[in-house]
């Protein structure tokens, strides 16, 4: 019976997912604001290293940068990060509950798989090998990458979750549609 809900679910879902190029894009332009945030902080924090060393220092603190920067945005932002904003993307959960902390981890900790062995190589071939389009963190934290557009605002406002019988949070909404209202 629960399979067969989640099946009819599936069909009544409008949200589109973002295409490869949106979520490239969006990535894109994270990496840069945090190579941009970085460049700020050695600027400032000047030492007698090389020139060199300042390089490789620089890139040991990239990965663990990024990685901060995607979980607090796209918490603090509702499954924003300014790429995605820029690109019309969000980060949903598949059954339309809050982000939670444990889900935002999961998809950024596992883009290291995705990004296996190069060039998001792991990711890219999920992303084509499921319906949903999703990369191997999406699956685990059971989140998707949507067009912004394309978010149902009614399933989205009314949906009743069946496992935990609760509703999504009025003051979520209400935020949510504000912030619609402003851009």
């Amino acid at each position: 019976m629960e399979s067969e809900n989640n099946l009819q679910e599936n069909r009544n879902d409008s949200r589109v997912p973002a295409t490869l190029l949106q979520r490239f894009t969006a990535l894109l332009i994270d990496r840069l604001l945090c190579l941009l945030f970085l460049l700020c902080v050695s600027y400032f924090n000047r030492s007698d290293l090389p020139f060199f060393f300042k390089i490789i220092k620089l890139c040991e603190q990239t990965v663990p940068t990024a990685v901060i920067y995607h979980i607090i945005f796209e918490l603090c932002w509702n499954g924003l990060t300014p790429g995605k904003k820029i690109c019309r993307i969000r980060v949903v959960r598949e059954n339309y509950e809050h982000l939670s902390i444990s889900a935002v981890a999961t998809r950024n900790f596992l883009r290291f798989t995705d990004a296996l062995p190069i060039f998001y190589l792991t990711g890219a071939i999920s992303f084509f090998n499921t319906q949903k389009k999703q990369r191997i963190g999406d699956i685990s934290a059971e989140t998707l990458v949507v067009c912004e557009e394309s978010i149902n605002d009614s399933a989205a406002e009314n949906k009743i979750f069946s496992s935990s019988n609760t509703q999504l949070s009025s003051d979520f909404t209400e935020y949510y549609y504000n912030q619609k209202d402003k851009s």
